[in-house]
């Protein structure tokens, strides 16, 4: 959920870099590893700016390998708000093919209670004509453009959740190949988000602090206004310390570690673990 970029000075350290990261993402699932398709720098994501701290140690530790780690950003996710109906017409060349696509189509908010984050595609177009294919080709190149519009969307790049697309209707010719309808279906879905007034979901983590006594006092009230937080539950424990539940945005997390050690006196600890996407 947080993610920074790690980088080296020269062709020769990056590939020890890059070998280097694989190893720790395979002892550490939870360390994600990806390069920035804009940009093409190296991003390393983990659960928090100790996980990537630590991370970064490893590599220079382990590895011998001194990378250069950027500032730590957080992870969002998209999601519209409206529902925007439109037929989009595609006329134009892919990869030197010329193609014609027309699609009618409905992309909005998924209505689901909860915390439901998954998308809903409903592309009934087997009876679509294209070079060389039949119906179920036809519908894969569909569907596969749409996943590819919601993996980025166009408040922040970032994918887009708890969306609806229909397609209605598709109407195209034989000259229009599978790869040109997949890349004609991300344009029409990419199309329509940018008029669903899209907003920003925040990741929500879960966080347990152990404090004594003493502290649960600060520590609540650091989290109900400080943090904005969600207290879920405070149960106490037979050595005297008590355990604070909360749900809080990671937005207002970062630097928790240093913070609870100052208001507390060190006497605290936290363990944070992801929630769920949600609207702030």
């Amino acid at each position: 959920v947080f993610f920074c970029t790690i980088e080296v000075d020269s062709n020769a350290e990056q590939e020890k870099l890059d070998a280097a990261l694989a190893c720790l993402a395979r002892e550490d699932p939870s360390l994600q590893i990806r390069e920035d398709p804009e940009t093409g720098q190296t991003l390393m994501g983990g659960m928090g700016e100790l996980h990537l701290d630590v991370s970064a140690t490893r590599l220079a530790r382990q590895f011998n390998v001194h990378a250069k780690k950027g500032k730590v950003s957080i992870t969002y996710r998209e999601s519209p708000t409206v529902r925007v109906d439109k037929t989009f017409v595609f006329d134009g060349m892919v990869g030197g093919k010329h193609g014609f696509a027309s699609f009618d189509l409905s992309v909005g908010p998924l209505e689901e209670e909860g915390e439901v984050l998954e998308n809903e595609i409903d592309a009934d177009v087997a009876e679509v004509v294209c070079e060389g294919s039949n119906g179920p080709e036809a519908y894969d190149a569909v569907v596969k453009g749409i996943e590819s519009a919601l993996s980025a969307g166009p408040l922040l790049g970032m994918p887009v959740l708890r969306t609806q697309v229909v397609v209605k209707k598709v109407e195209t010719n034989s000259d229009t190949s599978v790869s040109v309808l997949r890349v004609a279906a991300a344009m029409a879905v990419k199309d329509l988000l940018r008029s669903c007034q899209i907003q920003k979901m925040h990741p929500i983590m879960t966080i347990e602090v152990t404090a004594p006594e003493s502290q649960v006092g600060t520590v609540l009230g650091d989290i109900t206004s400080q943090r904005r937080g969600d207290i879920l539950e405070l149960t106490s424990l037979p050595d005297g310390r008590s355990v604070v539940r909360a749900k809080v945005a990671l937005e207002h997390l970062v630097g928790y570690a240093s913070d609870l050690r100052s208001v507390t006196g060190g006497t605290a600890s936290f363990h944070m673990s992801f929630s769920h996407f949600a609207v702030q």
